[in-house]
C-alpha cells in the first residue's frame, strides 16, 4: 500500500497547472475536481495546494478567514489578533453554539488533545464581540510602539532594564499604579479603567500583578507575533489544569444533582464564604421537573434547568464557563393568576434573555428561553423578542441593548396573558398579548451565555426599579412565600398556634405558652408559624432565671438535646440568653457580647423586621444601650421565614406573643405574631380558638401571679 501511494504521488508530481496569470502553480493531486475557470483543488474542507495569487495573498481580508478556516480546522492555538478575526467573524452566533458546532467537529477528528480549556480558543466561547479585546490589543500595541522607540536608543537598554526601571518599589512586581505611571512617561494617559483592563489581560496567574515574565509576554518587542500573553497564560492553564485533574483523580465526588427532581437536595462542597459554588448539570437532565413540591424549604431559589454549568456568587449572581448556556427558574414557582415580576440585572452585559415559559419549556445546553413555543424572552443583547426559536413564530426588534448595570424588568399580568419588559424602571412596551401557556401556568426563565453575567432578583430583596404601585404588580417571592406559609401551616395540623418541641422533650414541660426545663437543653417553636415578609413582635417574661437561649429560627433550625445545640447555636437560629449577658449575651453560630442580665419578672421583647433584615432585642420595654440591634442581628440571612424560637437549661419562661396585651409598647409599625397566627389559622381550627385562647389566657394569668407571690416581684 505504501509503494502504491508512493506511485501515485510521484506521478502526480510531474502534472503542472498554469495559472491565470502565467505563473507555474504547484501541482495538484491526481482526481481531484476541475473547474473550467481556474486550477484544481481539493474539495472545500481541504488544504489549497496552490499558493495563492499575489493580488490576493497582499489582500487584508486574508489573515481573518485563514484564521477562521483554523478555527472551523479545530485549531486550539490563535494569536491574539487570530482569536480577534474569529470572533469578529462569529459574532453572530452565540458562543455556546460556536461551542457546540466546534466539538462536534472534534469528535470527528483524531486529535491528541480533545479539550480546547485553557486554550486561546477559549476565548472564542467566552466572548460575544471582539470589541473588548481589540480595545486591549490596541494598547498592548501602543505599549510595544513606545518600548520599541525607547530600546532603538542604541544605549543597550534590555526589556528586563525596563522592567526593573518600572518596577518602583523593587519588588519584582508591576502593580496597577506603577504601570500607570510608567505608561504615563511614554506618553500614553490611560484613565484606571484601562490600566487595569490591560494588567488584567496581562496577568496569567491572576494574582493582581505582572512579574516579569508576564511582562515581557505582553509588551515584549521580539516575537510579538509569537502568541503573546494569551499563549503563556493558556499553557499556565494547562499545567494548572493537569495538577487539578491530578490531585482529583480517583475521588469519586457525589453529583451535586442527585436526582432529576428540580427540588432534590443539593450536595456543595466547602462553606458558604468558600467562593463561588459550582452546579454540574448531565446532558440527561433537563426540563420538566421544576414543579416539584417536596422540600418546602427550597422552593423559589435559583435552580440549574439546562445548560450544563452554573456559578453563583452571593447565590444571585449568576455566571458561567466559555461556551455553555445555561437556563435557570425559581425552584417550585407555578403561577396561575395574578401579576408577577421580578428583574434582572447586567453585572457584565453579553448575550442574554428573560422571559416566562410554561410547564412544557425544555431547554437545553443550546435552547432556551424564546426558543420553542414553549418560552416567551427578550433577548437583550440582541434588543429581539424571540418565540418559537430562530426564524420560528416570531423573533422582532424591540428594546434597546443592554449595558452594564442595567436593570431588565419582566412583567406577567396573567388576567390578560400580557409580557411587558421594562429597561431602568422605564416602560418598552407591550411585548407580547394573549399568550397561550400550557396548563394555564407561567414561571420566570432566563438563559445566558458565558459573555454575561448576572445578578437574578425575584423579590428576595427589594427591586430596584419596581413598577407603580397602581399597576398592581408582586413580586415572585411573594408567591413564593405564600406558598410556603400555607403548606408550613397545613404541617402543623391540629398544633397550629402552640408550642411544639423541636428536639428531645423528655425534659421539657409544656404548659400552654408556658415553658419549664428541669434538665438538659431542649428546644421549641411556635408550630405554624412562618413569617416571611412585614415586621413582629413578640415578649417573654423570665419566671425562673437560668441559661436560656430565645429569639428567632429559620425553617432549617434544628435543635439538639442530646448535643446541646440550641436557638443561636448554628446558621439558622438567633437566640438572647440574659442569664450569661452580656459576655455570651447573642447567640448566632456561636456567642457575641450583647445585652445585660435579666432576673425573675424581667420582660425580654423580641423584634424583626423580615423586610429589611433587623432583628432588635428589649429589656422592660427598653431597646437603648445596652439593648437594641446585636451584633448579628442586621442584614441576617435566612431560609423561608422566621419562627419565635426557645431553647431552655434549667429555667421557666412564658411567652406572650399578643393573644393578650403587651406589658410593653412593640416598636412602631411591628405587629403582634399572634396577629399573624390569627391571620393564618385553618378554618377547622377557627372554632375552637377562641375559648381556647381564653383558657390559657386566664391559667397563664394564674401562673404569673403565684410566681410574683413566691418571687416577691410585683
Amino acid at each position: 500500500r505504501l509503494r502504491s501511494w508512493r506511485r501515485r504521488v510521484s506521478a502526480s508530481a510531474r502534472l503542472s497547472v498554469t495559472q491565470n496569470d502565467g505563473t507555474a502553480a504547484a501541482p495538484a493531486l491526481r482526481g481531484a475536481p476541475r473547474r473550467r475557470d481556474g486550477p484544481r483543488h481539493l474539495p472545500p474542507d481541504g488544504v489549497w495546494l496552490t499558493p495563492p495569487s499575489p493580488a490576493f495573498a497582499a489582500d487584508a481580508a486574508l489573515p481573518p478567514l485563514r484564521a477562521a478556516m483554523r478555527f472551523f480546522n479545530n485549531a486550539f492555538w490563535f494569536t491574539e489578533q487570530e482569536v480577534i478575526a474569529v470572533i469578529a467573524a462569529l459574532r453572530a452566533a452565540p458562543e455556546s453554539k460556536r461551542r457546540q458546532f466546534f466539538e462536534a467537529a472534534l469528535e470527528g477528528r483524531r486529535r491528541d488533545r480533545v479539550s480546547w480549556e485553557g486554550t486561546p480558543c477559549a476565548s472564542v466561547f467566552a466572548m460575544a464581540n471582539e470589541l473588548a479585546l481589540q480595545r486591549v490589543y490596541d494598547l498592548s500595541m501602543r505599549v510595544r510602539a513606545g518600548l520599541t522607540s525607547m530600546l532603538g536608543g542604541g544605549d543597550q537598554t534590555t526589556m528586563h532594564d525596563v522592567f526593573n526601571l518600572w518596577d518602583a518599589n523593587q519588588d519584582g512586581y508591576l502593580n496597577v499604579g506603577e504601570l500607570s505611571a510608567a505608561l504615563a512617561k511614554l506618553g500614553m494617559e490611560l484613565v484606571p479603567d484601562q490600566v487595569e483592563e490591560v494588567l488584567a489581560h496581562a496577568d496569567a496567574d491572576e494574582d493582581g500583578f505582572l512579574d516579569y515574565r508576564e511582562f515581557l509576554s505582553q509588551f515584549g518587542v521580539h516575537g510579538v507575533e509569537a502568541g503573546g500573553a494569551a499563549a503563556q497564560r493558556a499553557r499556565r492553564l494547562m499545567r494548572r489544569q493537569r495538577r487539578r485533574a491530578q490531585s482529583q483523580e480517583g475521588s469519586g465526588g457525589a453529583s451535586v444533582l442527585s436526582q432529576l427532581q428540580g427540588l432534590s437536595s443539593l450536595q456543595q462542597n466547602g462553606d458558604e464564604g468558600a467562593g463561588p459554588a459550582d452546579l454540574e448539570l448531565d446532558a440527561g437532565q433537563k426540563g420538566a421537573s421544576i414543579l416539584d413540591w417536596r422540600r418546602l424549604a427550597s422552593v423559589g431559589t435559583i435552580f440549574l434547568t439546562a445548560g450544563g454549568h452554573l456559578q453563583r456568587s452571593g447565590d444571585r449572581v449568576l455566571s458561567t464557563r466559555p461556551g455553555y448556556r445555561p437556563t435557570v427558574t425559581p425552584r417550585g414557582v407555578a403561577l396561575r393568576a395574578g401579576k408577577w415580576f421580578f428583574e434582572v440585572t447586567a453585572v457584565r452585559a453579553g448575550r442574554g434573555t428573560v422571559g416566562w415559559a410554561d410547564s412544557l419549556f425544555a431547554p437545553s445546553h443550546i435552547q432556551g428561553v424564546g426558543d420553542d413555543a414553549s418560552s416567551w424572552g427578550y433577548d437583550a443583547f440582541a434588543a429581539k423578542l424571540v418565540h418559537g426559536g430562530g426564524g420560528g413564530e416570531l423573533e422582532a426588534d424591540y428594546g434597546f441593548r443592554w449595558e452594564v448595570g442595567d436593570v431588565i424588568g419582566c412583567a406577567l399580568d396573567m388576567a390578560s396573558m400580557d409580557i411587558t419588559f421594562y429597561l431602568n424602571g422605564e416602560s418598552l412596551g407591550r411585548a407580547f398579548t394573549g399568550i397561550h401557556p400550557s396548563g394555564g401556568l407561567l414561571f420566570p426563565a432566563v438563559s445566558f451565555e458565558s459573555s454575561s453575567v448576572l445578578e437574578v432578583n425575584f423579590g428576595v430583596k427589594p427591586f430596584r426599579f419596581a413598577p407603580p404601585r397602581s399597576l398592581g404588580y408582586r413580586s415572585v417571592m411573594h408567591w413564593v412565600r405564600t406558598l410556603q406559609e400555607q403548606h408550613h401551616v397545613a404541617a402543623a395540623g391540629a398544633r397550629y398556634g402552640t408550642f411544639q418541641c423541636s428536639s428531645g422533650s423528655a425534659s421539657l414541660n409544656i404548659e400552654g405558652l408556658k415553658l419549664t426545663v428541669d434538665s438538659g437543653f431542649p428546644s421549641a417553636t411556635l408550630a405554624g408559624c412562618l413569617l416571611t415578609h412585614g415586621r413582629w413582635y413578640y415578649e417573654f417574661t423570665v419566671l425562673r432565671p437560668g441559661v436560656a437561649q430565645i429569639g428567632w429560627c429559620d425553617l432549617d433550625f434544628m435543635g439538639s438535646n442530646r448535643s446541646g445545640l440550641g436557638a443561636g447555636d448554628d446558621k439558622h437560629s438567633w437566640g438572647y440568653d440574659g442569664a450569661r449577658a452580656p459576655r455570651c449575651g447573642f447567640w448566632f453560630n456561636g456567642h457575641h457580647t450583647f445585652g445585660q442580665q435579666w432576673a425573675s419578672g424581667t420582660v425580654i421583647g423580641c423584634a424583626v423586621d423580615v423586610d429589611r433584615r433587623i432583628m432588635r432585642f428589649s429589656h422592660n420595654g427598653s431597646f437603648e444601650q445596652p439593648m437594641g440591634v446585636p451584633p448579628t442581628g442586621l442584614n441576617f440571612e435566612f431560609v423561608a421565614g422566621v419562627m419565635p424560637a426557645f431553647t431552655l437549661n434549667p429555667s421557666s419562661v412564658v411567652a406572650n406573643f399578643g393573644a393578650r396585651p403587651f406589658k410593653h409598647r412593640p416598636p412602631p409599625g411591628h405587629l403582634s405574631v399572634w396577629s399573624w397566627v390569627e391571620a393564618h389559622r385553618p378554618e377547622a381550627l377557627r372554632k375552637d380558638s377562641s375559648a381556647a385562647d381564653n383558657g390559657a389566657k386566664e391559667e397563664e394569668e394564674e401562673e404569673e401571679e403565684g410566681e410574683e407571690e413566691d418571687t416577691g416581684v410585683g
